[in-house]
């Protein structure tokens, strides 16, 4: 089965599992946010779709699955208005031309506005254990994603993100290589983080469209990160 085959299937995967078992989660479910692409310079890996059930039940994307068509994004979700996407394409910078060359998805399919709404409505609508099994499933695609496409490099958006990564190393065991902290208040938090899974280098930052850092910790954050592209011969 080629890439393209393969995307759409797990589209098509993931939207009969929701339909058979989660209509209740109205918020639906998002698994592409790109077209996909073999060796891409850099994959984006985010937590998960935001939004609220009308996101979903309004959106093309449903009534094209409700049409059968599960064929992907034409263009890359980023370079549109939203606030993330302004805020991925300016953390990008000078580099933003790696963006119309990315693949990006979350690593949590299923649409919420934060982690806790996911963690406790879903609970309240299904079983924790509904909820392990769909988590599960959602890692190991996105285990399977990188294996197909086999991405140059990866970006991790999100401390959260890079957390649910850690915590499933049976579908994703990541190596933790550097880690840089910057001043929150009184807090000492992570600004940046840099892995590694199987050959694959990666760089972590802080959610993009939250709480900026500093300036300086956003101008270090940056070179860090160029740094990280230079060094693994990325751009």
């Amino acid at each position: 089965m080629d890439l393209q085959k393969w995307a759409e299937n797990i589209n098509k995967i993931t939207y009969n599992k929701w339909k058979k078992h989660y209509t209740k989660w109205r918020r639906g479910f998002e698994v592409f946010y790109s077209p996909v692409c073999e060796n891409p310079p850099i994959m984006i890996l985010t937590l998960n779709p935001g939004g609220s059930v009308k996101d979903f039940e309004k959106s093309s994307l449903y009534k094209q699955f409700q049409n059968d068509d599960f064929s992907l994004p034409k263009t890359n979700h980023y370079t549109n208005d939203h606030k993330m996407s302004k805020a991925v394409r300016k953390f990008l910078g000078k580099h933003i031309e790696l963006l119309g060359k990315s693949v990006v998805m979350p690593v949590l399919f299923f649409r919420s506005k934060s982690t806790r709404q996911w963690n406790t409505e879903f609970c309240r609508l299904y079983s924790k254990k509904d909820q392990m099994n769909i988590e599960s499933y959602c890692y190991e695609k996105v285990a399977e994603a990188l294996e197909k496409i086999r991405p140059k490099s990866i970006l991790v958006v999100g401390k959260s993100t890079l957390k649910l990564l850690i915590e499933n190393e049976t579908f994703l065991p990541i190596t933790i290589e550097k880690i840089g902290y910057g001043k929150y208040g009184k807090s000492r938090q992570m600004d940046w983080c840099i892995a590694r899974w199987k050959d694959i280098p990666i760089f972590c930052v802080r959610h993009l469209s939250r709480a900026p850092p500093s300036n300086q910790s956003q101008e270090i954050v940056k070179q860090k990160f160029n740094d990280f592209l230079k060094i693994n011969k990325i751009c």
